[in-house]
């Protein structure tokens, strides 16, 4: 009996074992290695104490059967320790390994990739340089002949470098090489520093950049649907670019916001100090701009449910040595521009009019589902001020205007997929062109109407409170308060940084235009553009 029970009492250690062995994980990984070293020191140990207790409590020497049955057990126990050693120097093997990986990544130089940009970055994540470019190529034609001449242009030509240190920091500059003037200049564009404070909820932006206002001004030219923007346009004038302070982001998903406090006089202009009345109104202009895709909020699927406002004021320095003018109106195709305003006030003599109030007014929507994609905007300029001369009084005049289009992604792609900071950026092919693979890109077809308004600004209207003035241009002498425009664009997009673009524009005026003695109430544009891009 003594016998039997030495033989129950080795067999339990043994089944024991044999279920550990059974039960070990295969993976390698450290973790896993760690915890199976623990399970064997743990049954090692149990078995040596089994086997102290049995040596211990054997009264007669041990018979030949005994000893048969303590050997597998000690050799059980013996292997143990070999499988525990054996995962030790796997543990640490691996660990060894993982730190090699390590050093050969942080030392293996910088890492590049063409994404938003040409990206050049620090493995560690200490900086990462982007470097953003575009070239936009046009030809444009125009009947009649006389609204504007037939000609190639250089319509953008800009590089532009952000670097971007410790993630929360970021400087970005940007140059313009494309001028229309006779001597070749390049300015600056976009100046800025940015500090990302709280995540995608806040950043802050010191400098000179675009201030958040309504979708075809905040977004980028090369992402637009057409070739230029709708007739409204116009009513931002110079002021597309401003310094001053920007703090915008998306606290919530679906809604943006960006609120700016800035010069309000334009780009690369300071307030200036020429005379006391532009001493006196160095006030800064306000501009605010809140959207929401309740679409993203609600996780709908390939859509977009996006609505906007828009909103900006400032008080415009208006001298008899720099007078102010309300906003020119010129064709979405380039050509003619058939409204100019008389100054707010006389360029020499006495002054009439003091300082300009400005206010603009903005509303936007997109709505989108899968390759379709519906959107308008709706923008109002008002200018108010107070006449000092006679006929004494205030004044306040309007122009607004209004866009609508429709645009359908032929080959399928979805818009949504494209729609990021609240406007829809950059589309990319399923795709790409391949005349190997025998794939064609993207391809877009796309209809806008759009019209403006500036009868407000009657020539029976006081002195420099807001009249036509008395050209546009030299050539034209007789002019339009108001315009609609009809846009057919075509557009291919071989890859995600190559469109070839074809628009035809006809613009009507509420009034015959007069343009070197030849009266016309239209003008007809064929725009074709070809531009590469990479930011």
């Amino acid at each position: 009996m003594g016998g039997q029970e030495h033989a129950r009492r080795l067999r339990h250690p043994v089944a024991a074992l044999a279920l550990a062995a059974l039960a070990a994980p295969s993976s390698a990984g450290a973790q896993d290695t760690e915890e199976r070293i623990r399970r064997l020191e743990e049954q090692l140990q149990a078995i040596t104490q089994e086997l102290h207790e049995l040596k211990a409590g054997l009264a007669q020497p041990p018979s030949v059967r005994q000893a048969a049955e303590a050997a597998p057990a000690e050799a059980r126990a013996a292997s143990a320790r070999a499988e525990a050693a054996a995962a030790r120097m796997d543990a640490t093997a691996l660990d060894e390994r993982v730190q090699t990986l390590e050093q050969r990544l942080d030392q293996q130089g910088i890492r590049a990739q063409l994404a938003d940009g040409l990206i050049l970055e620090d493995p560690g994540q200490r900086w990462r340089l982007r470097m953003t470019g575009r070239a936009l190529g046009d030809y444009r034609s125009f009947s009649p002949d006389v609204v504007a001449a037939d000609t190639f242009s250089i319509r953008q030509a800009r590089l532009g470098v952000n670097l971007q240190v410790l993630r929360d920091w970021s400087i970005y500059v940007e140059g313009e090489y494309a001028s229309t003037a006779i001597s070749q200049n390049a300015f600056l564009t976009n100046a800025y520093v940015d500090w990302q404070v709280m995540g995608q909820q806040l950043t802050l932006r010191l400098g000179q950049f675009k201030p958040q206002f309504g979708l075809e001004h905040t977004d980028r030219v090369p992402f637009f649907d057409f070739t230029e923007r709708a007739l409204p346009a116009g009513l931002i004038q110079n002021f597309l670019f401003d310094r001053g302070l920007m703090a915008f982001g998306s606290p919530l998903p679906g809604f943006y916001y960006g609120v700016s406090v800035t010069n309000g006089t334009g780009q690369n202009i300071d307030e200036r100090q020429t005379d006391s009345t532009e001493t006196t109104q160095d006030g800064k202009d306000f501009t605010a701009r809140f959207a929401w895709n309740l679409a993203q909020s609600m996780a709908w699927q390939d859509s977009i449910v996006h609505a906007g406002v828009s909103y900006r004021r400032g008080t415009q320095a208006n001298s008899t040595s720099n007078p102010y003018f309300a906003a020119s109106l010129t064709t979405e195709g380039r050509g003619v521009t058939f409204f100019a305003p008389q100054a707010f006030n006389s360029s020499n003599g006495t002054s009439q009019v003091g300082s300009i109030d400005r206010r603009l007014q903005g509303a936007e929507a997109i709505l989108a589902h899968g390759p379709v994609k519906l959107a308008g905007e709706y923008i109002t300029a008002r200018y108010s001020g107070d006449r000092s001369a006679a006929p004494l009084g205030e004044f306040e005049r309007d122009i607004s205007g209004y866009y609508l289009s429709a645009m359908w992604l032929i080959t399928g792609e979805h818009y949504a997929d494209a729609y990021k900071g609240s406007f829809v950026q950059r589309i990319r092919p399923r795709n790409a062109f391949s005349w190997k693979d025998g794939t064609w890109g993207a391809w877009e077809i796309g209809l806008r109407y759009s019209s403006i308004d500036a009868s407000d600004f009657k020539a029976s209207n006081a002195p420099f409170t807001g009249r036509p003035g008395t050209s546009a241009t030299a050539l034209v002498t007789s002019q339009s308060t108001g315009a609609q425009a009809y846009t057919f664009g075509l557009k291919w997009m071989p890859n995600s940084y190559v469109r070839l673009m074809f628009d035809y524009i006809r613009t009507e005026f509420d009034d015959d235009i007069v343009i070197a003695g030849r009266s016309t109430g239209h003008e007809n544009a064929v725009n074709v553009r070809a531009q590469f891009d990479f930011f």
